[in-house]
């Protein structure tokens, strides 16, 4: 008798420890959800900030190639009219009448 009461008691343990219960499962996902969004958010974060700084740098060198026209058309108009300091505006009529779009 001692013997079938020993059998009945470890197989109560083995009943109540074989498997995982509904909770551990739901922990385990968000654990692995945590670790997979975690990591593709600073992915996508990175690329539009990639994105950001490169139409800063295009901005820039437009900026620049636009300074560079403006003082060549200058100091060609300063080489030709040497005497008449009013022309150096000359040939920048493009740049006079630029409307400004927002």
């Amino acid at each position: 008798m001692i013997h079938l009461f020993k059998k009945k008691k470890n197989f109560l343990k083995l009943k109540f420890t074989r498997g995982f219960t509904l909770i551990e499962t739901f922990v385990a996902i968000s654990i692995i959800m945590v670790a997979i969004v975690g990591p593709l958010l600073i992915v996508s974060r990175a690329l539009s900030s990639s994105y950001y700084a490169r139409d800063q740098i295009i901005a820039f060198y437009l900026a620049q190639d636009a300074v560079e026209f403006i003082r060549n058309k200058r100091d060609e108009n300063k080489l030709n009219y040497i005497n008449d300091s009013n022309k150096w505006l000359d040939g920048l009529e493009v740049c006079k009448n630029v409307k400004v779009v927002k």
